[in-house]
């Protein structure tokens, strides 16, 4: 699902005349009732609260930011209305953690040198992800809303998924380089199925299955797969072998990293590992506002140039 289909549908969500702030009679009760002090009657804690666990349950989108985003939009505008959760926003994600309706966890987006247990250099430099709880589920399908299976289940489900700090740290960056492929026109797909891919290097042969965190999907319908990174995790021999798959796979190489110094590092691992095309990102440059997707890219044996991008969309 892209940002604006998800804008679309909640701007269609069901309302009830009769429920409290017109919530849903079957799920109002769950829902803080508590006006905040200045705000309109479509602004109250309750209604941000039912926006908020919708657009969790129809996105699938565990990165809390792109939630507070998607249920602000503001279309004359063409950004959201809340930039940052605060007021009643805040009021609203605090109530629903509360309540058991949704958990959280937030995690340290690490830089170079730093560790996922460490506390983050820079401002702004950890992640909020959710999911709902059964709890959260079962009240939305008391109004006939079947959630869809959520980014952090899916990653913990078939990625071997113990909740450590490593993994979650991990789970942390690839939905933030989700939320942030979004934001620039793409779909996106965390642990894709891989049954029944082809890889274009057939002849070569696989060293081990391609399991990419990652697959996009731009806007005229060609999908790539992108690794997620995080901080040196594994050895630069284990990455070696992941990057000659990504590129047997589909010809290219594509990764997130956390910082710009690790993405050209990992680039010249791939370089090395003969990957003669790649991609690379990172999250401390896509959060700082990088224009496009994608910061550096390189063929052959030509030096990692700054992504120029043929489509103005990306």
């Amino acid at each position: 699902m892209r940002f604006l289909e998800l804008v679309a549908l909640l701007e269609q969500l069901p309302l009830d005349p009769d429920g409290y702030q017109c919530v849903p009679r079957p799920l109002d009760a769950r829902l803080k009732h508590t006006r905040w002090r200045g705000s309109d009657r479509r602004n109250t804690v309750a209604r941000a609260e039912y926006s908020l666990l919708a657009a969790l349950a129809l996105s699938g989108w565990a990165m809390r930011q792109a939630l507070l985003e998607a249920v602000t939009w503001d279309k004359a505008l063409g950004r959201p209305r809340a930039a940052k959760l605060d007021g009643v926003y805040e009021d609203a994600a605090n109530h629903l953690t509360e309540a058991g309706l949704w958990e959280s966890a937030t995690e340290a987006l690490a830089g170079a040198g730093q560790g996922s247990g460490q506390a983050p250099r820079r401002p702004g430099s950890r992640a909020v992800i959710v999911r709902l709880t059964e709890q959260g589920r079962q009240a939305l399908a008391q109004i006939r809303l079947q959630p869809v299976e959520d980014e952090w289940t899916r990653i913990e489900r078939l990625h071997g998924g113990a909740r450590d700090g490593g993994q979650m740290a991990h789970t942390a960056a690839i939905c933030t380089f989700t939320h942030h492929a979004r934001r620039r026109g793409y779909d996106t797909q965390v642990c894709p199925d891989m049954k029944g891919v082809a890889p274009v290097g057939t002849s070569l042969g696989l060293e081990i299955p391609a399991h990419p965190d990652v697959a996009l999907t731009d806007p005229v319908g060609k999908m790539l797969y992108v690794e997620v990174q995080r901080g040196d995790s594994g050895t630069a021999q284990k990455r070696a072998v992941k990057w000659r798959n990504l590129f047997w796979l589909q010809g290219v190489v594509a990764i997130c990293a956390a910082t710009p110094a690790q993405a050209r590092r990992y680039a010249e691992e791939a370089r090395a590992a003969k990957a003669s095309h790649g991609l690379v990102t990172d999250v401390r440059s896509l959060r700082a506002g990088h224009p496009t997707l994608w910061t550096h890219e390189w063929f052959g044996q030509e030096p990692l140039e700054p992504y120029r991008s043929e489509d103005v969309s990306d």
